[in-house]
């Protein structure tokens, strides 16, 4: 355990502590809820939840994955992932049956409604996705997703405790363009 002497507790609480609201998680956080809420609101009418709208998604891009594959695509836990799922199959949008090489696993199918729906769903986020890039600009749409594909890359190397090699940059010439 480190200490630190009087000096430096004095400094520390001399130094002026950064707004809540200019911390990065924070505005991330608050960009993704108001992202979510716009989104929700151009599903409403389709019956399903912006995470409902993932999972069928997801369960209609691959066919056949199990929950613990789709808790991982859509990045949720598993058991939020069993709920999403149990609520898409009570509705008659998906089917699961039980993986005869491994008894606990359940595997996911869309019906062909909802195929159609995952349909109705993906020209939606297509027009959305389409009014995001006027709102920011096609450049500044492009650039954030790069921005935010690499914080993802880094995130999960450094939970899974993948470390740099020795004199490896943080980031390459080209990343840091971004």
């Amino acid at each position: 355990m480190s200490t630190m002497t009087p000096a430096e507790a004095s400094h520390r609480r001399r130094q002026p502590v950064a707004p809540l609201e200019s911390a990065l998680g924070f505005r991330m956080g608050r960009a993704h809820r108001s992202l979510r809420e716009a989104w929700g609101e151009r599903i409403a009418d389709l019956g399903l939840s912006p995470p409902q709208a993932a999972m069928l998604r997801a369960i209609c891009e691959q066919p056949g994955s199990g929950l613990r594959e789709l808790a991982r695509r859509v990045r949720t836990d598993p058991m939020n992932a069993k709920r999403l799922a149990d609520h898409l199959e009570q509705v008659g949008l998906v089917r699961s049956m039980n993986d005869t090489s491994h008894r606990q696993r359940r595997d996911l199918a869309p019906t062909e409604a909802g195929l159609a729906l995952a349909k109705q769903v993906a020209e939606r986020a297509a027009v959305w996705d389409r009014r995001l890039s006027r709102l920011l600009g096609a450049a500044q749409l492009e650039q954030l997703q790069r921005l935010l594909q690499r914080l993802e890359d880094v995130l999960a190397a450094e939970l899974h405790g993948v470390a740099r090699p020795r004199g490896e940059p943080a980031t390459t010439s080209k990343e840091q363009d971004l």
